[in-house]
């Protein structure tokens, strides 16, 4: 059709996206790099993930790539979990990108948004922060093992037990 210069109209493209996610029940969201993910930078995954959130019965799970597993790792266990907060801290869905920009203008319509001054949108911050609760209880359930992990290592050969160490204290 794109061939022929024909082109559907916007509604009926959203209307069989949320067909096909909802008949799926599953979107994989992959972050690369972890710190700074291409994802959430793609008004099209955007409007990927927030469909899928909104359906009923639709799982949404976050992926890293190998390579970007290790970095992560790597980053927690010498930079600290701070990095890993202000890495997902700082995501900001008017900033994300499309190729068409009667793409951008329509997703941000089907998201509830308006394309001018979408700092100051209220819709807009609401849309972050739910990205941002989403990635953060990601976050603590892929942390936590690893952490755990660093510190069973660092602690091998201790005899306290760092939760009687934390009573005592």
């Amino acid at each position: 059709r794109k061939a022929r210069q024909e082109w559907e109209p916007f509604t009926s493209f959203r209307d069989a996206f949320e067909l096909r996610v909802r008949s799926i029940g599953h979107v994989l969201a992959l972050l690369t790099p972890w710190e700074r993910p291409i994802y959430v930078s793609r008004m099209w995954c955007v409007f990927e993930l927030y469909t899928a959130v909104h359906l009923e019965r639709t799982r949404v799970d976050i992926l890293l790539p190998e390579v970007e597993e290790q970095r992560f790792t790597t980053a927690l266990e010498h930079e600290g979990i701070f990095q890993v907060i202000e890495a997902f801290g700082s995501i900001e869905l008017q900033k994300a990108r499309t190729s068409c920009p009667e793409d951008r203008h329509h997703i941000l319509h089907c998201l509830g948004l308006q394309s001018a001054d979408l700092d100051c949108s209220p819709a807009c911050k609401e849309l972050n922060t739910k990205l941002v609760c989403m990635l953060r209880d990601w976050l603590l359930s892929t942390a936590t093992p690893i952490c755990e992990r660093y510190l069973a290592n660092a602690w091998t050969g201790c005899t306290a037990n760092p939760r009687q160490v934390r009573q005592q204290l």
